[in-house]
């Protein structure tokens, strides 16, 4: 079982000999960036991915002990959007979405290393609707639904390459009943909640 913690860094507790192994920020550059975790994953291949509030994203392969870091550089395009990550997701393709705060989304597909950037356009309606992404949820359809802190949840509209925003609004009584969505998750029928 893994654990993230707000300071603490990642936890692994086997069940198995009632252990805690700890993995934390130390001056190795193989270490966890950050002690602060958000979000932790693991992959179809069975990496580990780890979002960190401020050392970006980091990744430990399958039967590995030290992390692979993916940072923002500054006018590189092949890096994440931003280092504070708040979730990191794997899609249906392999591709991981990595929720930024302030800094919108980045998809990064690990087998070609390509990088996709989303982030709020005030010009463009079809833009992601804020750069504060809180959690992603691919459903049963592999339709992406993407959560924000104040301006409600996305529908990444494959077809197109934009969203189709789904907000609280006071004069509709079918819709959301706040915009900031921390989190989503189908029921057995399909529904989300």
């Amino acid at each position: 079982m893994w654990l993230g913690t707000f300071s603490g860094g990642v936890n692994f507790y086997n069940l198995e000999v009632n252990k805690f192994m700890h993995y934390r920020h130390t001056a190795s550059p193989q270490s966890l960036s950050n002690n602060t975790v958000f979000s932790i994953i693991e992959d179809a291949k069975k990496n580990l991915w780890v979002a960190t509030d401020g050392g970006g994203l980091n990744m430990m392969p399958h039967n590995g002990n030290k992390f692979k870091h993916y940072k923002h550089e500054n006018g590189n395009s092949k890096s994440i959007s931003g280092n504070n990550v708040l979730k990191v997701y794997e899609d249906h393709d392999g591709n991981i979405w990595i929720g930024t705060w302030g800094e919108g989304i980045t998809v990064f597909n690990p087998q070609t290393n390509v990088y996709r950037f989303y982030k709020n356009n005030p010009l463009d309606k079809n833009s992601l609707s804020s750069n504060n992404v809180w959690t992603f949820f691919e459903d049963a359809d592999n339709n992406m639904w993407v959560g924000t802190f104040g301006e409600g949840m996305d529908l990444y509209d494959r077809k197109h390459d934009n969203f189709i925003h789904h907000r609280y609004e006071a004069t509709k009584k079918n819709c959301l009943s706040d915009n900031t969505v921390r989190a989503i998750q189908a029921d057995a029928d399909g529904n989300l909640w």
